[in-house]
């Protein structure tokens, strides 16, 4: 068992098929953010790659394959609203892959962005991830699953693997479980 030495939350590392962690480092302002720490040599290891992101990391990074996923919250000021994002990575080298924008998501002239807990399936290839409505007198949710490496990006939900029902919760996170046949609605 290895200590981490930097301030990294516990959702914020993946871990690849070789053992080796993926970490995004919250702290980074500009530079890379997303690191590879290799399984041996405890918390003074060198990373073996960082790489830029943009946004605010969304969910645990994931390993598929031979590529790093991470899903991204990517907001900007002024347009109350932000982009759920995949964002792809070598995991040899860290290189840059691609992007695929999933879904753009309002929430509201002065209002807080609810920035959704996403989390894929087990091979990376699917990334789900509630979001809330506020158009009515109470706040209701939605679950989406989007294909994690679209390459023709998605502006709307409309253009998700799907959305659910409106649910009457506050949907805090979408889980999926039982080999990712189900996914749990955890409300909060």
């Amino acid at each position: 068992v290895a200590a981490v030495s930097c301030c990294v939350p516990p959702a914020n590392i993946g871990v690849g098929t070789d053992g080796d962690a993926i970490i995004w480092d919250s702290r980074v302002i500009s530079g890379n953010a997303l690191f590879r720490i290799p399984n041996a040599g405890g918390a003074e290891a060198n990373p073996k790659w960082g790489a830029p992101t943009s946004g605010i990391l969304a969910g645990t990074p994931v390993v598929s394959q031979t590529e790093v996923r991470v899903v991204m919250w990517e907001g900007s000021l002024g347009t109350y609203s932000g982009t759920m994002a995949v964002t792809r990575y070598n995991y040899a080298n860290g290189n840059f892959i691609g992007r695929s924008a999933l879904a753009t998501i309002d929430y509201g002239e002065l209002n807080t962005p609810v920035i959704p807990a996403a989390a894929f399936n087990a091979s990376g290839t699917l990334v789900y991830f509630a979001f809330q409505n506020n158009a009515g007198a109470r706040t209701t949710s939605q679950v989406a699953a989007c294909a994690s490496d679209s390459t023709t990006g998605r502006a709307a939900l409309g253009g998700s693997a799907w959305v659910s029902p409106t649910l009457d919760a506050v949907i805090v996170a979408a889980v999926p479980f039982s080999n990712g046949a189900l996914i749990a609605a955890i409300s909060g």
